[in-house]
């Protein structure tokens, strides 16, 4: 059963400028700026996102799996350096960022601090199985410390932080967060326009962990095939049909790394949306 991909724009064309930007500006200009700005604390994120709409648009343009690679580690790189950071006020760090060593101080901040950047951070985490922020940065992250108090947070935010996190920590009560995760996931505590992203990402994705911590070889696969409907049902429409977060959902790559690695379990489906090879470490990391 092969799953085809929403994407509806050439794809060869938009591969073509994610990839002009890279190496006309940022490996010609941006490091001497991070080098200037110590770290360019308020923009490393921003960068961040470009390296996975990179990414994403060089898997669309199925180019070799080295290429893609490097676009995700360069994403993985500076959404942890964003994190480390905020974990780390007034210390002086070096970051190293595509090859350069940039020095920088941290910094207390909030900007581009929410649930759904910490999501992001997390799959990068655990697709590249990178335990060391995993372990050493994202469990230390409080989002009650860092939050952007101007964006809308909302009640479910925390318990799934807290749950993303008790997935390495051995003493973690999953189950009492579940429990939160579910009662505050109701459509009464959230606006309208903010259940979509909830109910077709966030909680698909936790059925496909449950499963894979159950061991459940079934509920898993069925778990992947309801993530995948759901993911292209939020974002194959007129409004979201260009975010690169759409094109390859980082989310199921994650939750199926976490379910082969710990079962063996393989994906139940061949999609374009998803690149089998991280799944399966098909490629040296």
């Amino acid at each position: 059963m092969t799953q085809k991909h929403h994407y509806p724009y050439p794809d060869q064309r938009i591969w073509e400028k994610s990839n002009s930007r890279y190496n006309n500006l940022w490996k010609i200009i941006f490091p001497e700026q991070y080098i200037k700005k110590k770290g360019a604390a308020g923009r490393i994120l921003s960068d961040s996102e470009k390296f996975i709409e990179t990414f994403a648009a060089a898997h669309l343009a199925e180019q070799d799996k080295t290429t893609c690679l490097h676009y995700l580690n360069l994403a993985n790189q500076f959404y942890q350096a964003h994190f480390r950071l905020a974990l780390n006020p007034d210390v002086d760090l070096n970051l190293e960022l595509d090859g350069h060593i940039i020095p920088a101080k941290g910094k207390h901040t909030a900007v581009f601090m929410s649930a759904i950047e910490f999501h992001t951070a997390f799959c990068l985490a655990v697709i590249l199985r990178d335990s060391e922020h995993l372990i050493g940065s994202l469990s230390r992250y409080k989002a009650e410390n860092h939050i952007d108090p101007g964006a809308e947070d909302l009640p479910v935010d925390y318990p799934y932080y807290k749950f993303l996190q008790g997935l390495f920590e051995p003493e973690a009560d999953l189950q009492a967060l579940l429990q939160e995760i579910a009662t505050l996931s109701a459509p009464e505590y959230m606006p309208e326009r903010r259940q979509s992203y909830i109910y077709n990402i966030w909680l698909p994705f936790i059925e496909i962990i449950i499963a894979a911590l159950a061991g459940n070889k079934a509920e898993y696969e069925k778990s992947i095939i309801k993530a995948l409907d759901a993911h292209i049902k939020h974002y194959a429409n007129k409004k979201r049909e260009h975010l690169a977060e759409g094109w390859v959902p980082l989310h199921i790559c994650a939750g199926a790394v976490i379910a082969y690695d710990q079962c063996g379990f393989k994906l139940p489906i061949t999609s374009s949306y998803i690149p089998e090879w991280l799944i399966y470490r098909d490629v040296e990391l």
